[in-house]
């Protein structure tokens, strides 16, 4: 065979084939059948790699004779070559782009068109042309983040192309200078040494294809970290230098992290492929990692210092900078590979905290008030931890005047309290306790209430051993300035009916007034104004119609962002409706009660809530305006109860719910009322609305009935429905819902999709049912208690029931009720009364009824799954955070509301034997109460 045939001899073989065949052509005397031509079996590889086999063992067919094979056009590294395997003896085309031919490396990068591999018996020709392209033989790297004090997995099973996993099941250590600092920052001389244990971590370093040649890859750690890069104008060495802005999430090559520690090796015994090299510091954080021939992944072991110094994640890069031996790009383009790693911290943390575990919290003006600072992941037992204390994000006090930190004194013959900014840890120690004073709340006043946050000093504590990282965001604690009782209402007076949370912490009330002539009428509706102190701030007449307790005046309040001209501003509104017998001015009683609508804009010139409008509508019935809430265009949207029939609608018996939309509209310059539509749902039995709530700039509205509300299914002797009216015209879609009892329905409440109603008599369980079909679905029962317990369901829009909760009094004898819900930090508030004892920690029940609250909480066991199909499991879905009862004889809780997630309002109403009064009684989000009640 002659492998090696030039293209010249080729052509004039082939032109002799030819003249041979011409010639027996033209003799007459060949009678055989012709042989088959050649043909080439299969098609070679199109993709070839530097550094990387080339093979390809192809096959023919046809020919009389034995075949002759030769190469045209192939690029230097590309040959034939004859096999010696004796069970298949031929040619095959073998090459290392690169290295054979010549070691042209990487010039043999490229597509070479047209290569051509031709087979002969001298007679006949087969040809297969194709082309080749070599690409580069890349390396790159992959690294998960690390933790300090965090081995790294081994990377599994060890592959046939895999090197040995270097070990990583020991720990080593390192010695290092480092700065340390005096209280100003400055460095302290000389730098001390630190000895330090370490982990070992790994970055895989891997190869697209096998090479057949040793690779040896130099590697080095890298990171951002300048010491020169310095905050508040200082100059380094200083330790706003070294942990500056700019270095604080920089790691520090050969304190951080290092190739091998410097003392590691007899724990950490480094493999054949690995090799270490000094920086300029004298660190191993160079070296060269060697991949023998036919491997693809191999390992760099880094060591990462676990210190006591409470860090942020930290960066750094590993670089592969050059190939020292063998072939191979880093990255593509062979522009050198930077693979970014980070550092993440496992120091020693404290957290903040109530006594009772809570990161929020109120203390009053002149108060003193103990908290927690748990101390967790000590790094050392033996040894002192500190923490350095700071105003946190959103703190608006000012330490010093607005308050005072102070810890237990440790010398015994001074004061048992004394001030600080650093809280101390001794060795055995993880919880100490610390006090803050709030002397005066009326330095530098504020708008609103002033928050204390307590955090960690984290950049004093940068680069300083055995200081404690923050574990959370901090403690935030509002001082509340309403210390003392504040009646705000009397039966022979101004009876409050409703109340709520406006502008700045201010208490807004409405109500009825019903004493003598005077000052008010008999029957005005009044507004009542107290700033969050509890000074009365505004008092006046809401419209000149008078009202009446039968349909009693309800409030809500908005804050929406509008245009005024290129400016925006904030508009504090206010939505009052109530029933009157009377009529406005200008206005005429359609018959019975008819409503009134007030919309009211507060006026930053006069610090005082002015009317915008007023407007009276009715039927020839009786319309009861029950609740109202404020869309997010300022419209009001009304519920409330007729016994009539608005225009464009029909009475369906009884007592029926109505929804009304009312917008401002621009008359002359002046705002005015305009009723855009009413609609009006019922049964043929009575409907009585709780509660009305904007979802979507619809109105949603709450209630029960006895009846079959729009045509809905009856459940039992009394239900509970809601339903959303968009416009005149939309469809109604009514949820009726409830149990087969009497559902009596005393509050609802919207929380973004999720709504929220305070049910009773009965005790309410929810429970999930395993279907035929797998899927879980929740269904509510109740079951009748001995006394009326207070309950709350939650039900996500649509109608998809989420929780369901009773909370009974101790001995079940008594009558518990909510009547009122508000979302405060996630979370809902209940509040109502009780004639017996609900709060299990309570001294006692007291006489008459008391008031009571509850925060709830969701739970994850709404999403328990009974395990068999047919099997039901509890499901309550809200749990009782806590449970409050004030101790207060002949009293109830009629209204609530929050402010800023940070107290809890509450009006409440007292029987002080001559006639009842109502307090503004406010509460912590534990329960506390905060100011008394009128003696």
């Amino acid at each position: 065979m002659h492998a090696n045939s030039s293209l010249k001899g080729l052509v004039r073989l082939i032109l002799a084939i030819v003249s041979l065949g011409l010639a027996a052509v033209l003799s007459g005397c060949k009678t055989e059948q012709p042989a088959d031509a050649p043909t080439i079996i299969g098609s070679p590889p199109t993709d070839a790699y530097l550094g990387v086999e080339y093979y390809y063992n192809f096959g023919a067919y046809g020919g009389d004779t034995i075949l002759d094979y030769s190469l045209s056009n192939a690029p230097s590294w590309l040959a034939l070559e004859d096999t010696s395997n004796k069970a298949r003896p031929g040619i095959i085309m073998r090459g290392v782009p690169g290295l054979s031919g010549g070691n042209r490396g990487f010039d043999d990068l490229g597509t070479t068109k047209n290569v051509t591999l031709l087979g002969t018996d001298a007679k006949h020709v087969g040809l297969s042309p194709f082309d080749i392209e070599v690409h580069e033989n890349v390396v790159s790297m992959e690294a998960d983040p690390y933790t300090e004090g965090t081995s790294a997995e081994p990377p599994g099973a060890t592959r046939r192309t895999a090197c040995d996993s270097p070990a990583l099941d020991k720990k080593g250590s390192h010695t290092f200078t480092a700065e340390t600092y005096n209280e100003d920052g400055s460095v302290k001389n000389p730098a001390k040494q630190f000895t330090k244990e370490t982990v070992p971590v790994l970055v895989k370093v891997l190869l697209d294809k096998p090479s057949v040649t040793t690779l040896k890859i130099a590697f080095e750690l890298n990171s951002e970290f300048d010491p020169a890069q310095c905050d508040d104008d200082q100059s380094p060495p200083h330790q706003r230098c070294t942990h500056s802005r700019k270095n604080r999430d920089q790691a520090i090559i050969g304190q951080d992290v290092v190739g091998l520690g410097t003392d590691s090796e007899a724990a950490l015994p480094v493999p054949d492929y690995l090799t270490y090299q000094a920086d300029e510091n004298g660190y191993l954080t160079k070296g060269v990692v060697t991949m023998n021939p036919g491997i693809t992944e191999c390992y760099i072991r880094l060591e990462v210092v676990s210190d006591d110094v409470p860090e942020i994640a930290e960066s750094f890069r590993i670089n592969l900078t050059s190939v020292r031996e063998g072939i191979a790009s880093l990255g593509a383009g062979n522009t050198g590979i930077a693979q970014s790693l980070s550092i993440n911290d496992n120091e020693t943390e404290v957290s903040f905290e109530t006594k009772d575990g809570a990161v929020r919290d109120v203390i009053n003006a002149g108060e003193q008030r103990l908290y927690m600072a748990h101390l967790k992941g000590r790094q050392e037992p033996e040894t002192t931890y500190k923490v350095r204390l700071a105003r946190g994000d959103g703190s608006t006090a000012r330490p010093g005047d607005d308050y005072v930190i102070e810890m237990h004194n440790p010398d015994t013959t001074g004061p048992e309290w004394v001030t600080t900014n650093e809280l101390s840890f001794p060795e055995g120690v993880d919880d100490v306790e610390f006090r803050l004073s709030a002397p005066n709340g009326n330095v530098a006043p504020l708008d609103n209430d002033k928050v204390i946050v307590i955090a960690v000093d984290e950049r004093f504590e940068d680069g300083r051993q055995y200081y404690a990282a923050p574990a959370n965001g901090g403690l935030r604690v509002t001082i509340n300035e309403l210390v003392s009782d504040l009646q705000v209402g009397e039966a022979s007076g101004f009876v409050p009916t409703d109340m709520l949370v406006g502008l700045n912490g201010q208490l807004v009330l409405t109500g009825i007034y019903t004493g003598p002539s005077g000052t008010y009428e008999p029957g005005d509706v009044l507004l009542e104004v107290y700033d969050r102190k509890g000074v009365l701030q505004q008092a006046g007449v809401v419209a000149d119609a008078p009202g009446t307790l039968d349909s009693p005046p309800r409030i809500r309040y908005s804050e929406r962002s509008v245009k005024e001209g290129k400016v925006t501003v904030i508009r504090h509104e206010l939505g009052i409706v109530y029933g009157t017998r009377g009529s406005l001015t200008g206005a005429t009683n359609a018959g019975g009660l008819d409503a009134v609508q007030v919309f009211m804009r507060f006026d930053p010139v006069q610090a005082l809530y002015l009317p915008v409008w007023s407007l009276q509508s009715g039927t020839a019935g009786d319309d009861r305006p029950l609740a109202v809430a404020l869309d997010r265009n300022g419209s009001l949207l009304v519920g409330g109860e007729t016994t009539g029939a608005w225009p464009d609608n029909s009475q369906a018996g009884g007592i029926d719910s109505y929804v009304q939309r009312i917008d401002t509209t621009v008359v002359d310059n002046a705002e005015t009322p305009s009723l855009a539509w009413t609609r009006q749902v019922g049964s043929a039995l009575d409907e009585h609305v709780t509660a009305i709530e904007s979802q979507n700039n619809a109105g949603l509205l709450i209630g029960s009935s006895a009846g079959s509300v729009n045509g809905e299914p009856q459940l039992g002797g009394t239900d509970y429905f809601y339903y959303n009216a968009f416009s005149a015209d939309s469809a109604i879609t009514v949820h009726q819902l409830g149990t087969s009892h009497n559902d009596e329905l005393d509050a609802g409440l919207l929380d973004g999709t999720d709504i929220w109603l305070a049910l009773g008599p009965d005790q309410y369980e929810r429970k999930n049912v395993k279907n035929d079909d797998g899927t879980v679905s929740a269904s509510l029962s109740s079951v009748t208690q001995n006394s009326p317990a207070a309950s709350v369901v939650q039900y996500r829009s649509p109608a998809i029931l989420d929780a369901a909760l009773s909370l009974n009094d101790v001995d079940d004898t008594a009558n518990d009720r909510f009547a009122g819900l508000v979302v405060f930090d996630s979370d809902i508030i209940a509040g109502g009364l009780t004639s017996g004892q609900f709060d299990p920690d309570a001294s006692g029940s007291g006489v008459g009824t008391s008031p009571i609250l509850a925060r709830l909480t969701a739970t994850s066991g709404a999403d328990d799954v009974p395990d068999e199909v047919g099997a039901t499991r509890l499901a309550p879905g809200v749990e009782a955070a806590w449970r409050a009862q004030p101790n207060v004889d002949n009293g109830a809780l009629t209204a609530l509301a929050q402010y800023r997630d940070d107290k809890i309002v509450s009006l409440i109403r007292l029987n002080r034997g001559s006639g009842d009064i109502w307090d503004l009684v406010l509460f912590s989000g534990s329960g506390r109460q905060l100011n008394p009640f009128t003696p």
